[in-house]
Parts: C-alpha cells; sequence; structure tokens
C-alpha cells in the first residue's frame, strides 16, 4: 500500500504540474473556468493523467469513489469515473499536499460517512455573539462563517461591477449572521443509488423538518425585533473535507437576495435571548394557532419589506388578520374593524390612553389595507394626524407585538371573554 500511495502521489503531483505548465494563469482564472481546464486535462487522452486514472481504477482502497453515490443535501449524485482524479488534481493546483489529499480519500472511502453543517445567510440585523437555540441550531455571527466560496456569494461585495449571477450585478442586502444546522455523522457515499434505500425518505423529512426550523426561527426574530429580518438562501457542507471537495460548492438563493429595500445597515444588534425564548414557545403552540402565527409572521415580514405602501397594506392586513380574526366561523364575522381593534388594543393592555391609540392605530390600518384592495389607493387625507405610510409603520410595530405576546402565551385566548377595551391592567 506504501508503493501504491507513493506512486499514485507522484502520478497526482505531476498531472497537477503539467495543467499549470499548460495553463499559466490558472490561479486567476473564475473558478468555474478552471474547474473546466482541469477537467479537461484529466480527461485527455495523453499525459500523466492517463496514468493518474488508471491507477486510482486499479486501486480497491478507493472503495464507492470509483463509480458510486454521494447522498447530499441537494439530493445527491453519480461518483463518475473523472470525479474522483479531478478532485485531486484540482487540490493539488491550489496548493494541497499529494500525499494529503490521497491519505484523505482513501479514509473518506473507508468511513463513508461525514457530518454536514447547513447555513442560511440572514440580513436585516446584526448579531455580537454566538446564540445557541437548541441541540444543533444556533444563530452565528457572520465573521464565524467559515470563508468559502459559498460564504462569498452572500458577503458584502464592495465593488458592485463584479457579477455573481447571470451576468448583472447584486445590488442587494448581504448577510449579516447566520443560522448553523449542525446534523450528526451519517453515511454519504453508497454503492449505487439504489443502495440508499429507506434512508433517503428519513433524510428528506429530517431535511423538511430543519427548514421549518429554520423558518421559525426568522419568525421569533421578526416578532422579537419588530423589524424585517430576511433568509437570503442557504448551502450545506460536509464536515469531512474530502467528500465536500467531492461534491463542489453548490448553494440555493432566495428573491430577497435581490431585495434593493433591504440593503441597509444593520445598526440593531438581536435580542438573542429573547429571540431562543419565542423560537420555544413558538413550538409548543397547538398546530392550528402555531399555523395561524407562521401565517401572520410572514405576511408581517412582507409588510416590512415592501416598497409600495399598498401592497404594504395589504399583507399587513392578512397579517393582523391571522393573528386577531383567524378563530372567527364564516357566520360570525359581522364588524371586523372592530373586533381587530378592540382585540388586538385589550391584549396589549396598557393605560386607557395606550388602548385607545392601540384601538384606532388598527381601525385606521384595517381602513388603508380596505382601500388598498377595492380601490388601489389612498386618499390624501391623514388619519389622526399620521399619513397613511406613518399609520403602516405603526401598524406593523403592533403586529409585532400582538405576535410576540401570542407566542409567549403559548396559546390564543377567549377574545370574547378574556379581554375588553375598559379593563385596567
Amino acid at each position: 500500500m506504501k508503493n501504491s500511495a507513493t506512486n499514485l502521489s507522484a502520478l497526482l503531483k505531476q498531472s497537477a504540474e503539467e495543467v499549470r505548465r499548460a495553463n499559466p494563469n490558472l490561479a486567476v482564472l473564475d473558478p468555474f473556468d478552471k474547474g473546466q481546464l482541469i477537467g479537461q486535462a484529466v480527461e485527455a487522452k495523453e499525459g500523466t493523467a492517463v496514468a493518474l486514472r488508471g491507477a486510482i481504477a486499479k486501486d480497491a482502497s478507493f472503495g464507492y469513489l470509483r463509480g458510486g453515490w454521494i447522498e447530499s443535501w441537494f439530493g445527491g449524485q453519480i461518483v463518475q469515473e473523472h470525479m474522483l482524479p479531478h478532485a485531486l488534481v484540482n487540490a493539488v493546483v491550489e496548493g494541497e499536499q499529494a500525499e494529503v489529499l490521497v491519505a484523505a480519500a482513501r479514509k473518506f472511502a473507508a468511513s463513508r460517512k461525514s457530518g454536514v453543517t447547513e447555513y442560511t445567510p440572514l440580513a436585516g440585523i446584526k448579531l455580537d455573539a454566538l446564540v445557541a437555540v437548541v441541540d444543533g441550531l444556533d444563530i452565528v455571527p457572520w465573521a464565524l462563517v467559515p470563508e468559502s466560496a459559498r460564504k462569498q456569494r452572500f458577503s458584502d461585495i464592495s465593488d458592485p461591477r463584479r457579477y455573481m449571477f447571470m451576468d448583472f450585478p447584486r445590488l442587494g442586502p448581504t448577510a449579516s449572521m447566520a443560522i448553523r444546522h449542525q446534523v450528526p455523522d451519517q453515511t454519504i457515499l453508497f454503492e449505487s443509488h439504489d443502495k440508499v434505500g429507506v434512508d433517503r425518505d428519513a433524510r428528506l423529512k429530517e431535511r423538511a423538518a430543519r427548514a421549518e426550523q429554520g423558518a421559525d426561527l426568522v419568525r421569533a426574530m421578526v416578532a422579537a425585533m419588530h423589524r424585517p429580518i430576511v433568509a437570503l438562501g442557504g448551502w450545506s457542507q460536509f464536515n469531512d473535507s474530502f467528500a465536500n471537495r467531492m461534491v463542489g460548492e453548490r448553494f440555493q438563493f432566495s428573491e430577497a437576495l435581490f431585495d434593493v429595500n433591504m440593503r441597509r445597515a444593520a445598526e440593531v444588534a438581536l435580542d438573542g435571548a429573547a429571540t431562543a425564548d419565542l423560537f420555544a414557545k413558538l413550538g409548543e403552540m397547538r398546530s392550528g394557532e402555531k399555523e395561524a402565527i407562521r401565517i401572520g409572521l410572514d405576511r408581517l415580514s412582507l409588510a416590512f419589506r415592501r416598497r409600495t405602501d399598498i401592497d404594504k397594506a395589504i399583507d399587513l392586513g392578512i397579517a393582523l388578520e391571522s393573528m386577531l380574526l383567524h378563530s372567527l366561523s364564516p357566520s360570525d364575522r359581522g364588524e371586523l374593524k372592530f373586533r381587530s381593534a378592540i382585540r388586538g388594543s385589550a391584549f396589549l393592555g396598557g393605560t386607557k390612553q395606550e388602548r385607545l391609540e392601540v384601538f384606532n392605530l388598527l381601525k385606521d390600518a384595517y381602513d388603508l389595507r380596505s382601500a388598498a384592495v377595492h380601490t388601489g389607493r389612498f386618499g390624501k387625507d391623514k388619519k389622526r394626524g399620521l399619513s397613511p405610510p406613518q399609520v403602516l409603520e405603526k401598524a406593523a410595530v403592533v403586529c409585532a407585538r400582538i405576535a410576540r405576546k401570542l407566542i409567549e402565551h403559548t396559546t390564543f385566548p377567549n377574545w370574547e371573554t378574556e379581554f375588553v377595551i375598559g379593563r385596567d391592567d
């Protein structure tokens, strides 16, 4: 095995050197273009790469890294013949030691396992220190996310001429923190796709559960901080470095990554303790009430981000109705404006004057929503001294406060018997 490793390492070094000599500008090329050139060299019908491919094909210690299947967060892929030599040559071109790489490849092929770390970059607020939420789930400052090409996709771009997506500049928000899921070691290298078996369904369910968990954590942040906080996309990486090399740099992004309206300094720091507490209590809610809160906070998030007041009024109206009117039966939906206003003001409490201000604010927000839906425009008159944008801005904060208090209670109240407008706290 020692002689085999020595010979393979020598072939690997020579192959990488031939690629460098043939492409002197390789180091400054775009990763995609560089990968294309290395791929052409590895798959050539002449040169040292031919011997390298042959040596790998005959080496049983590489196991399923020759024609197997790697199961990953985006579904997985066949390990094609060229992939292992390509990954090895590319790593040596980047400065890695051939002997170390060969040993790492064999180690992964023998264990066939790796842990997984998933990152969801967020924008809209800053984070000063790591927040541990539950086992395997935390929120990390952006500086603590390991550097990679994937991270760069969501990082600050000082030169807007650097085209990051589809040949046009990205001027939207940049990440200031990330949700991090850490998944324990599991088998990811299989003989074939068919051999994944029943594990696939279980993994898909786990991924869906983690995605919903991340979405609930963002919702908890919105309720805690009363401001727009958005997920920009995400990626997953294997903790085994060689497994990571085999699947390459993949990621996904959301429409929020291009939302110019979100590109602003994140001056407010996240209240990590309040966020973790709200997240835990949201998980305790009954499914129907939890869904109402989720709908409300998702619509509130959109309302915070909307560029037009018409869209903001409609989304905010849906958010408030989801939280304050969700339990009404179809036969009992009269006086919706009055009901939502009185419920919201009584539920938040405070002095009589504070309750009256919230009561009037929620009525005015309801009127704006109705005008937006039925006419697509607002009148010029102010409502109680506030312009439509000012009403919507204040009502959005009230909506977040209502969501937070509902979550803290872990259940919705019996509106008709527990809250009346004249009661003092």
